[in-house]
């Protein structure tokens, strides 16, 4: 497993659950530390949203690609992003 790879736990009783059950279908998510894009992933396939991810790990990033709609690797905290 890679360093911010995770399994996506989607039950009413983990955190990532709650936060998925209140993301309305067809949204626009922005997902900040989207790591390999598990959340992504699931958001794309399930409830048709449009996710756009930020993450400073650069080989997590080029696996998250294939499920964002766009997004940036970078830190963060240098204001990189925003540009």
């Amino acid at each position: 497993m890679r360093r911010y790879d995770y399994k996506l736990v989607v039950s009413d009783d983990t955190i990532m659950g709650k936060i998925i059950k209140n993301i309305p279908d067809e949204s626009y998510v922005l997902d900040f530390g989207c790591a390999c894009g598990n959340l992504a992933k699931y958001l794309v396939e399930n409830k048709q949203c449009k996710v756009y991810g930020l993450e400073l790990d650069k080989e997590s990033f080029e696996i998250a690609r294939k499920y964002l709609y766009d997004g940036v690797c970078c830190d963060i905290e240098k204001s990189e992003w925003e540009e």
